[in-house]
C-alpha cells in the first residue's frame, strides 16, 4: 500500500524484487544513480511491471541501522543505507530501524 500524498508510476523494474526497495529513474537497483521511488509491491519470477512510488511517504527496506531524521540513498541492492553523497538522497528517515526492515521515509 502506497503512503500518505503518494505519487504513483508504473515502469518496468527487475523479476523478482522485494516491495520497499528504492530504483533508479530506469528501474534498475543501483548505488551510483540516484532513486527515484520505491517498490509498492514487489515482483515475482517473469514479471517486470510494477508501480513505484515517487512521492510523499512510503516504506522503505532499510540496509543498515538508521535513525530518525538521517538523510538516505539507495545501495546496490535497493536498500536504504544512510546518504553519503547529497546528489543521491532519495528519502529522509521518518522512524528508526534496523537492516532489513520495512520503516516509514518520505521520499524526495
Amino acid at each position: 500500500m502506497a503512503g500518505q500524498g503518494e505519487m504513483l508510476i508504473t515502469m518496468d523494474v527487475p523479476e523478482s524484487t522485494a516491495r520497499g526497495l528504492f530504483v533508479d529513474g530506469s528501474g534498475a537497483l543501483s548505488a551510483t544513480n540516484k532513486a527515484v521511488g520505491c517498490l509498492v509491491e514487489g515482483t515475482d519470477a517473469g514479471e517486470v511491471k510494477a508501480s513505484v512510488q515517487v512521492g510523499g511517504t512510503a516504506l522503505g527496506v532499510f540496509g543498515a541501522t538508521i535513525t530518525a531524521g538521517q538523510s538516505l540513498q539507495a545501495d546496490a541492492d535497493g536498500n536504504l543505507i544512510v546518504a553519503v553523497a547529497d546528489g543521491l538522497i532519495c528519502a529522509i528517515a521518518l522512524e528508526g530501524g534496523a537492516d532489513g526492515e520495512l520503516r516509514t521515509v518520505l521520499i524526495r
